[in-house]
């Protein structure tokens, strides 16, 4: 559909909605059988209050499991707990205390083992003590993963239980405990759901675990929780409440959440529940009145639905600048001119995007965009800590190729030693050309001797690979410096890379083929 047919759709719904409105209105004033329908409301409204507490939970639960694997780094280093040190314990509290930041839902955060024994606590107050849910639990060591997330609560907490098991172990290996206030979720429910003129309990096995009284209406004084539970004990058999019933002046209005058998209950004044049947119909008169006014908005949403695209399209491209290749496109599967756009900004984006970030010849990063990566890990090592090394190559005797066989076959050995690294590297190291015959490798997340390892697999590869190039075949080797991140305060990525070099130009001259590790000592008088 084009943009012309949108703007006509919009007007035609102006009208339309206009018209009905109207006669809307006109109907409702005959007939006020609309009335009869508050008991479904204010059910619907308890019905919401157990929705909500579902979703928060259900939220959190997610939001545990997107935390736990986030990344294979985070999820490996909160699996390996019985082996942390000093530093990796520091690095999980941090990331306990993120998760404490970004949620004021929760109270704390526990790292426990199969028998509930805390292994870590973080939080705004003090954790959960391991019999809390000890004996409520029914996960253990024997169990075997995945295992689904419990939820549990006390009088005054709620705790949310992933289990985990590790790489080494189909069997448990931990749990994480998310812990929430009650009142905390409570009044997250009541703010929600405008309760200034109700009173609001959530009971578990008719006990109230948590009350909320308007204080701006005096028709709650005579409603005293002590009525409230012996009205439970003499009429209610059963835990769940019925979804409405009447206490003296009052009638309460109850949904359930099976999970934690628990029951959310508003308390509403009979002569606020009577003055809402004509209540109601004055509401719904202003609420038409302003649909009818939003009407008149419809077409400046639409308005808004066409410059929305380019509005975002220029944020890419702006994107693009800082060599952001990678941010979402929205309105690409749209079948107009918008989408037209989109998909052909997107197959020029990519086109750049290759000549930008890629050597053209051995599809490997160029020195540019690898400088561009470094920069970035080196601010993510500064904050998070670990280690980051880097490796620089160079083909030996390349001249001698070049002289011997021709610059085609020099391309030949490039492009084929540039196919091999990216077989052997991770997929998170930064592999570029950093000109002519030299590459250069960043290496996150490893320690100097894994890179030594590293870097005597690749020069072994190398000298054992044959290259096949017009019926001839060659062999080259390669030498190697590696340098690594020693202090963070004054090193910087150029420092680690001219190191890198230093130690590489000592393989060149100590005979080739070989790997050198940067010293000091390296470096030229």
């Amino acid at each position: 559909m084009g943009i012309r047919g949108k703007l006509n759709i919009g007007l035609s719904l102006l009208i339309i909605v206009s018209i009905s409105a109207f006669a809307l209105i006109t109907q409702m004033t005959v007939n006020d059988s609309v009335t009869s329908n508050r008991d479904d409301v204010f059910s619907q409204k308890a019905s919401k209050l157990s929705i909500e507490l579902r979703n928060l939970l259900r939220d959190n639960i997610n939001a545990m499991e997107r935390f736990f694997l986030q990344d294979d780094h985070t999820k490996h280093l909160i699996e390996d707990y019985p082996s942390w040190g000093t530093s990796e314990k520091q690095l999980v509290k941090e990331h306990f205390l993120a998760q404490l930041v970004s949620n004021v839902l929760i109270s704390s955060i526990t790292l426990i083992d199969p028998n509930g024994n805390p292994v870590l606590e973080q939080g705004r107050y003090k954790g959960p003590l391991s019999n809390k849910f000890k004996s409520g639990s029914k996960i253990d060591g024997e169990d075997k993963c995945p295992c689904e997330p419990q939820i549990m609560s006390d009088l005054d907490y709620v705790y949310l239980l992933y289990p985990f098991g590790s790489k080494h172990t189909v069997f448990v290996r931990g749990v994480l405990v998310y812990q929430i206030r009650i009142s905390t979720l409570a009044e997250s429910l009541s703010h929600n759901h405008e309760m200034a003129d109700h009173a609001f309990y959530i009971t578990s096995n008719k006990v109230p675990i948590y009350e909320y009284k308007s204080s701006q209406d005096k028709s709650f004084a005579n409603f005293t929780t002590g009525i409230f539970v012996n009205s439970l004990k003499e009429n209610i058999q059963h835990y769940m409440l019925p979804p409405k019933m009447e206490i003296d002046d009052y009638f309460i209005f109850s949904s359930s959440y099976e999970p934690l058998r628990w029951n959310l209950s508003y308390i509403i004044p009979s002569n606020i529940y009577h003055a809402g049947l004509v209540d109601l119909r004055n509401r719904l008169i202003i609420a038409l009145a302003i649909i009818v006014w939003l009407a008149v908005d419809i077409i400046f949403i639409f308005s808004y639905r066409i410059t929305k695209p380019l509005t975002h399209l220029s944020k890419i491209t702006k994107d693009m600048i800082f060599y952001d290749y990678d941010s979402h496109l929205e309105f690409v599967n749209t079948k107009d001119e918008i989408g037209e756009l989109y998909s052909s900004f997107e197959a020029m984006r990519q086109k750049v995007k290759l000549l930008t970030t890629t050597d053209a010849l051995t599809g490997v990063l160029n020195r540019r965009f690898f400088m561009i990566n470094l920069e970035k890990e080196y601010e993510r090592l500064k904050r998070s800590g670990g280690d980051l090394c880097c490796l620089m190559l160079d083909i030996d005797n390349f001249k001698k190729v070049n002289d011997t066989w021709g610059h085609q076959c020099g391309d030949a050995v490039l492009i084929r030693l540039g196919s091999l690294m990216m077989g052997i590297g991770r997929t998170y190291d930064i592999l570029a050309r950093y000109g002519g015959e030299e590459f250069i490798i960043a290496l996150p997340h490893t320690s100097l001797e894994d890179a030594r390892i590293f870097a005597e697999r690749l020069r072994k590869s190398v000298e054992g690979h044959t290259i096949v190039f017009d019926n001839t075949k060659l062999s080259v080797t390669i030498s190697m410096g590696i340098s690594c991140f020693s202090n963070l305060a004054s090193d910087t990525p150029d420092l680690l890379i001219k190191r890198a070099d230093s130690a590489l130009y000592t393989a060149k001259r100590t005979g080739k083929n070989k790997v050198v590790i940067y010293e000091k000592d390296l470096e030229p008088a």
